[in-house]
């Protein structure tokens, strides 16, 4: 696995490279502005930081699925389902890179705004407070069995909303492929595929939610956690099991 992601990472190193390089240098201007120029300036500049954010998050879904609609579809892609790993680490890989890099992408956000905080404050005289204790206590946190429930719901969205992004369309893809690949429309045929897929999925997590509202109130969170779960998790597995009997080599 740790290989198949080092290869992953290694196809996308130059836009990795370059957007990093861009994350920079808009972050070089910012502290300048901040420091020595008009605010106006800053104020472009947080507004370009956060564009680029976004734009460098979109690049990597569109990087991923990019490669994958490669390895399927080429002949120097098919030489990555030629090799002795399992297909499960073959789209697990995929999964996992785009997680690493998102994950790596929040802690760099994370760091720039607060390097920005500190700069910010020292630049305008506010002192740095921090006080643990008042905002839990402003908080108000109380521990109950539907707050537990809606935490472990929220915990699941977050892990595997990013995955069942990628798990349909993966799935869609293998599917198109396997299916229609001498057929005209194939891109029509794919958008049509995930729209039922996605309507079907839609439909059924409405109709958990309207029960479990009406069952149990305010456990919504947790219903939509496992949906997204069951969604990624279902479209992996599929995807893996159409490539094991169905991919052509």
């Amino acid at each position: 696995m740790k290989n198949l992601m080092k290869y992953e990472m290694i196809r996308m190193k130059y836009g990795i490279l370059i957007s990093l390089a861009a994350l920079a240098v808009l972050e070089i201007v910012y502290l300048f502005s901040m420091l020595f120029m008009d605010l106006r300036v800053t104020a472009f500049s947080v507004v370009f930081l956060g564009m680029a954010v976004i734009f460098l998050v979109i690049g990597i879904a569109v990087k991923i699925l990019s490669q994958y609609s490669q390895d399927l579809n080429t002949k120097s892609g098919y030489m990555l389902f030629m090799t002795p790993n399992s297909y499960y680490k073959i789209v697990g890989s995929k999964l996992l890179t785009s997680m690493l890099l998102i994950l790596g992408l929040g802690v760099l956000v994370s760091l720039g705004a607060s390097l920005d905080g500190v700069i910010a404050a020292l630049r305008f005289g506010d002192p740095i407070e921090f006080d643990l204790i008042g905002i839990l206590r402003e908080l108000n946190i109380h521990i109950t069995v539907e707050s537990g429930f809606r935490a472990v719901g929220t915990l699941l969205t977050g892990f595997f909303g990013w995955v069942s992004f990628f798990t349909p369309i993966f799935f869609v893809m293998t599917l198109n492929r396997v299916y229609f690949v001498n057929k005209k429309g194939r891109g029509i045929v794919s958008l049509v595929l995930y729209l039922i897929l996605m309507t079907a999925y839609g439909w059924v997590e409405n109709l958990v939610l309207h029960f479990v509202r009406i069952g149990a109130p305010g456990f919504a969170t947790f219903a939509t956690g496992v949906m997204t779960a069951l969604l990624a998790v279902g479209c992996y597995f599929g995807t893996v099991k159409i490539l094991e009997k169905k991919i052509s080599l």
